[in-house]
Formats: structure tokens, C-alpha cells, sequence
């Protein structure tokens, strides 16, 4: 017992350091995460725009009347639900992590050029002493021949 008798000097150092110190280091790990997350949903939207612009590249049609129904009734439709399920949108877990919104898909044809614009709206940050104005849109803009 003698050879501890140096700890009695500092009581409650280390309730005072965790008390003190612990609540802004889980704060930095809760925005590091969340960083990492909004890196995360942007790289996915890189991809799932790439992915987007060329399914619809190859599958669209160049005659007039398909262009207007079965191109806009089905195959948007289709990609926009491939590209929601690809970022994460059926995932509640997801859903919740990265905060997402919505998803806003628009294709713009013209003679040679498909240009797909996506838009992802993701909530703010729900920590109390937080600002909650702040609202993040993501937009990934592929244009392909």
C-alpha cells in the first residue's frame, strides 16, 4: 500500500479529464464519421451518375415515340430506382447514417449528348448545440456522347 501512496495527492484528476474532455473527443469522432459519410454519398453518386447516363445511353431510343413513353415511362423510372437502391436509399441503416432526404434524377437528351443530373438532399447534423439551418445538396452532373 506504501508503495501507491503518490495516486492520494491527484483524487479525482481523472474524473475531471473525462468529464472535461471525453464529451468533445465524442464530438470530434461523431463529425469525423459524419465527414466520411458525406465523402462517401459523393463518391456513390459518382458512380451511380456514370452508371445512370450509361444504361440510359444504351437503352434509350432514338425514335420519337419511344422516346416520349417507354424512355420516360419505364426506363427513368428503372434507373432511378437502381441508383436510389445503389446509394443506399432501401437501408434504413444507411437512410440513417448518411441522413439522406431524396434523390432528384434528370436526364436531358439531345441529338448526340445524354446529360444526367442528380441531386441528393441530406439532412442536417441532429446534435442539440448544432446550427440545424444548414442543409446539404450534393449534385453529380455526367455528361456522355
Amino acid at each position: 500500500m506504501r508503495y501507491f501512496s503518490f495516486l492520494r495527492f491527484k483524487k479525482g484528476q481523472a474524473t475531471t479529464e473525462m468529464v472535461l474532455l471525453f464529451p468533445v473527443f465524442v464530438i470530434f469522432i461523431v463529425f469525423i464519421i459524419k465527414i466520411f459519410g458525406l465523402l462517401v454519398l459523393s463518391q456513390k453518386m459518382q458512380i451511380a451518375g456514370t452508371y445512370a447516363a450509361r444504361r440510359f445511353q444504351m437503352q434509350s431510343h432514338v425514335n420519337d415515340y419511344f422516346a416520349r413513353t417507354w424512355d420516360q415511362r419505364y426506363l427513368k423510372k428503372d434507373i432511378q430506382k437502381k441508383v436510389e437502391e445503389y446509394i443506399g436509399f432501401k437501408n434504413p441503416g444507411t437512410v440513417r447514417f448518411l441522413s439522406l432526404r431524396s434523390l432528384k434524377l434528370d436526364i436531358e437528351t439531345s441529338g448526340t449528348w445524354t446529360k444526367v443530373t442528380m441531386e441528393a438532399t441530406t439532412r442536417a447534423p441532429r446534435i442539440r448545440f448544432c446550427v440545424t439551418i444548414i442543409k446539404t445538396k450534393f449534385v453529380s452532373t455526367i455528361i456522355i456522347v
